[in-house]
């Protein structure tokens, strides 16, 4: 719920015009890492995609798994550390969505799971990862205060059956803590349920921002070549990094051809 104002049918379409101008092909099979409550597997799933999901939390794979049954859309959803897995087949695409790449807060992490992420595309095949646009490094929204600050959004539906009405988001305070030398934000967190089962939850969020650099060094690590960069989950392919509207960075790998 909190995340619901994502338009996912858009964001996969995206990822189909991607596949068809860098891959030159439709992706007919995708591996989605770190795929949570599976709503992107399950939306390209529905469009035809044969899709599988991999995420290190038993309980996101139950409920994920619980969800694709219920609008009876077949996904395989598998456990799974995306620094360390090996499924013994390859796929036309690999996705990781959401800032999910920016959890890996080590670099030599980041680059395991490359090299797990190589290994499973087959020849042309693309990766797309999602993360914070790298500009927020620069133009002092990590190191300033009076800019840090914190976004604040509401959203409702989707809690039928549970109880609960409407989830409020704080993400991020003015006295959240950024190393300019590791790169990483601890980020806090509170999110309040509205209803019969109201909660209130705070957390403190690790993510590792990453620079363009840092992902042309990781792609030539995993033997793959960085094919394109895009600002916004635009179907068109028109925004790219430093469009007016470009608010967060698409990575686009492609494993070279045999």
């Amino acid at each position: 719920m909190a995340f619901g104002y994502r338009d996912i049918p858009g964001e996969i379409d995206f990822l189909l015009a991607l596949g068809r101008e860098h891959a030159g092909r439709d992706i007919g099979t995708l591996l989605d890492l770190g795929s949570g409550t599976g709503g992107h597997c399950i939306e390209a799933a529905r469009k035809g995609v044969e899709v599988t999901g991999l995420d290190l939390s038993d309980a996101m794979i139950k409920y994920a798994s619980k969800k694709a049954e219920l609008v009876q859309v077949p996904v395989a959803f598998t456990p799974g550390d995306m620094t360390d897995f090996d499924l013994g087949r390859t796929f036309d695409a690999v996705t990781v969505w959401l800032g999910t790449f920016m959890h890996l807060t080590d670099v030599e992490k980041a680059a395991d799971c490359m090299t797990c992420v190589s290994r499973h595309l087959a020849p042309g095949g693309v990766c797309v990862i999602e993360v914070a646009h790298p500009g927020d490094m620069f133009d002092g929204t990590l190191t300033t205060p009076e800019i840090l600050g914190s976004e604040q959004w509401e959203q409702s539906g989707g809690g039928e059956g549970i109880g609960i009405d409407a989830v409020a988001v704080q993400w991020g305070s003015p006295t959240d803590d950024f190393n300019p030398e590791s790169q990483v934000i601890k980020r806090k967190v509170t999110i309040a349920a509205r209803g019969d089962n109201s909660f209130s939850s705070d957390s403190v969020v690790h993510q590792r921002h990453y620079t363009v650099g840092e992902f042309r060094l990781l792609a030539r690590l995993a033997k793959l070549e960085m094919a394109g960069l895009y600002g916004e989950a635009d179907p068109d392919l028109e925004t790219g990094l430093f469009g007016e509207s470009a608010y967060r960075m698409f990575v686009v790998m492609r494993k070279p051809k045999l």
